[in-house]
């Protein structure tokens, strides 16, 4: 049996580290892609997910509890060291740094290592080695993972906008961490019993469903844009931005009022979900104007175009104002 099988990730129930790291590929590939728009595939992002905890293989980390699991892992050969505490999350980003070949990713895999650093809210990068045997496992799991995904990950694309793909990589990271780590996740019957690492990627992803449909998480299959239809008779600003090819990115709109700003604005978000995003966030300065532009959002947007009725009020006094809010009795 191979040694890395005997690593843990969770120790109360035990949960080995391969199967927590299938457990956050399983979620990851379950959500939607937030760097889509990066040119990365589902399984490239996934297979980064899954390596967000791989400086689990240390020593400092294995043999904390002590007792008959550390005498397990010392049989197996991952032994007891001198080496000082170093949280797993640093020696992550250690391992990602090195495992970029090329010198052209150096700053690819420095912005990826620092998502994977973050993910439990430290920022402190130092780390040292592993030693020899843990060494071994991290990459032997990384093979594993990388031939399970079909992909691997000195081959990913590079880093358009650092600071957006940081910032989406990092949250999405968090976020697939949080929902695998759910004791009810991983003890969930069908995935007991399974060793064949494919196998489980599958129950894994199969449970991963249940909980982002739990959750509410599951976003239903983007259609087609249809910035025209945001409007029926376009006025000259509109018609100007359905004609105009405007990248993603800040767009400063002035025009007097009653121009068209609002749907201006739809008419791009409707645009650029061709590149891959999805979703507004409506930002008024007042709750007041808030409060209007919610219910002409839902209606004159969101039903018009059939994109559903998800939109939520959120500022300190729409519990008062939201329709969804149930009855008070």
């Amino acid at each position: 049996m191979e040694a890395w099988r005997e690593l843990w990730a969770k120790s109360e129930p035990r949960h080995p580290l391969w199967r927590h790291q299938l457990d956050t590929a399983a979620v990851s590939l379950e959500l939607r892609n937030p760097l889509l728009h990066e040119g990365w595939s589902a399984e490239q992002l996934a297979l980064v997910v899954a390596l967000h905890d791989i400086g689990k293989a240390d020593a400092s980390f294995q043999h904390q509890t002590g007792g008959s699991l550390s005498e397990d892992l010392q049989r197996a050969g991952f032994g007891l060291t001198s080496d000082s505490k170093c949280r797993h999350e640093r020696l992550s980003a250690r391992f990602l740094r090195g495992a970029f070949k090329s010198a052209d990713q150096e700053q690819d895999a420095d912005t990826i290592a620092r998502c994977v650093l973050a993910h439990h809210g430290y920022w402190c990068e130092g780390a040292r080695g592993v030693g020899n045997a843990y060494e071994k496992a991290q990459q032997d799991l990384c093979s594993m993972l990388q031939d399970v995904l079909g992909v691997r990950l000195d081959t990913v694309p590079a880093v358009k906008d650092h600071s957006s793909f940081g910032m989406r990589l990092c949250g999405h990271i968090v976020l697939c961490d949080w929902i695998a780590s759910n004791e009810a996740f991983f003890t969930d019957g069908r995935l007991q019993g399974i060793e064949c690492p494919r196998d489980y990627l599958s129950a894994a992803r199969t449970v991963a469903q249940d909980w982002t449909d739990r959750l509410g998480l599951r976003r239903p299959d983007q259609t087609p844009p249809r910035p025209r239809d945001v409007v029926g008779k376009p006025r000259p600003l509109q018609q100007t931005l359905l004609e105009e090819t405007i990248p993603p990115g800040l767009v400063i709109i002035e025009a007097p009022m009653g121009e068209g700003k609002t749907e201006a604005a739809w008419i791009l978000a409707e645009k650029w979900t061709e590149r891959g995003f999805h979703g507004m966030y409506m930002a008024l300065p007042t709750m007041a104007t808030s409060d209007a532009l919610h219910g002409r959002y839902r209606q004159d947007y969101l039903e018009r175009l059939d994109r559903g009725n998800q939109a939520k009020l959120v500022h300190g006094m729409a519990w008062l104002r939201d329709d969804t809010e149930p009855e008070r009795e």
